[in-house]
């Protein structure tokens, strides 16, 4: 999710919705968890979606479900790879590529990276993952002068979907096939510009003035908020802690600064905060119960998509132990927002 700075004007924002899969993750760590048509991942989307529409005024408020945009995704995939088996598939999320069928699975694991203040320092691996350096090389070596169908869940202002691209390029990679899940026009005609190949959208909107996603408000969800990096050697990587975890700002307060990155009203920033504070109370309480005992933040780090540990604006390098309860810390922070 990025921000468009809006002054609420007419347009688009698109809400995404992945909390209800990608939470799924935590089974492997030996956690009970609410299944994916658990009803409270219902009512927690009916109550963002309401929220935004009211704090957004003119702007039309737009509900993508992640796993049913993978799926389309791969439908205009599979449309191509049928009439040219030579093509490589090559995608930008973990989760798009459990969906492929083929035994070769291309992924780039790419992220914006921040520093300790919130501002962007540029782009670097997903925490866990190597170098991006390293990782192009890889992808070519395995590429190996094939051209490649490129499949991206979204593009806001299109900054990283160029950037992959000029990348690719450098190492002689053919793109002969661009799949965006969604995107504006004005982003379309921007890729378009820089692409010798196909570009196809599965939703484009007039006017994208906003993207959040539900993940981003939920902190300990995998992938949750923008994470804390470094430079390193002319790169930039996730920073870690002395266990190797990576840290992240939840968009929420205290954590981040949901009134710029989500071009929410100040106004309805605090009580969006207490909401999804309160949202993360109860929902690892329950898995907390289901599971038979609490749940305290080492049960959560280490999963893929990785789960960072929170950290505030300002203060990036303040951490919890991982032995602390994720239930008291939660609502520790719920006090400090209301």
């Amino acid at each position: 999710m990025q921000s468009a700075n809006l002054a609420l004007s007419q347009g688009t924002c698109v809400v995404s919705f992945d909390v209800a899969n990608s939470i799924q993750s935590f089974r492997s760590k030996g956690l009970m968890v609410p299944s994916q048509e658990d009803p409270m991942f219902k009512q927690l989307r009916q109550s963002l979606l309401e929220r935004v529409a009211r704090a957004l005024g003119n702007v039309t408020v737009c509900p993508i479900d992640k796993n049913e945009l993978r799926i389309k995704i791969w439908e205009q995939v599979h449309c191509r790879i049928a009439g040219n088996s030579r093509h490589a598939v090559l995608v930008t999320c973990s989760e798009m590529s459990d969906l492929n069928s083929s035994d070769e699975k291309l992924n780039l694991s790419i992220n914006r990276l921040f520093d300790t203040d919130g501002k962007m320092l540029g782009y670097g691996p997903r925490p866990g993952f190597d170098y991006l350096d390293h990782q192009f090389d890889e992808l070519a070596r395995k590429i190996s002068g094939r051209p490649i169908i490129l499949a991206k869940e979204g593009a806001f202002k299109g900054n990283t979907c160029l950037y992959i691209l000029k990348e690719l390029e450098n190492r002689g990679v053919e793109v002969a096939t661009v799949i965006l899940g969604f995107c504006d026009t004005k982003t379309k005609t921007i890729i378009e510009q820089a692409l010798e190949g196909e570009l196809v959208v599965v939703r484009c909107f007039e006017n994208l003035v906003e993207w959040i996603a539900d993940r981003d408000l939920i902190p300990f969800m995998p992938g949750c908020g923008r994470v804390i990096g470094k430079s390193v050697a002319q790169s930039f990587v996730p920073i870690q802690t002395v266990e190797g975890h990576s840290c992240a700002f939840p968009y929420i307060l205290p954590f981040g600064m949901i009134e710029k990155w989500t071009s929410l009203p100040t106004d309805n920033t605090r009580e969006l905060s207490a909401f999804f504070l309160e949202v993360a109370v109860s929902l690892f309480d329950r898995i907390g119960r289901d599971t038979g005992r609490e749940i305290v933040i080492g049960d959560l780090l280490g999963s893929h998509p990785r789960v960072s540990m929170p950290a505030k604006v300002g203060d990036g390098t303040t951490l919890q132990y991982q032995n602390a309860s994720v239930v008291s810390f939660l609502k520790q922070m719920r006090e400090k927002t209301a």
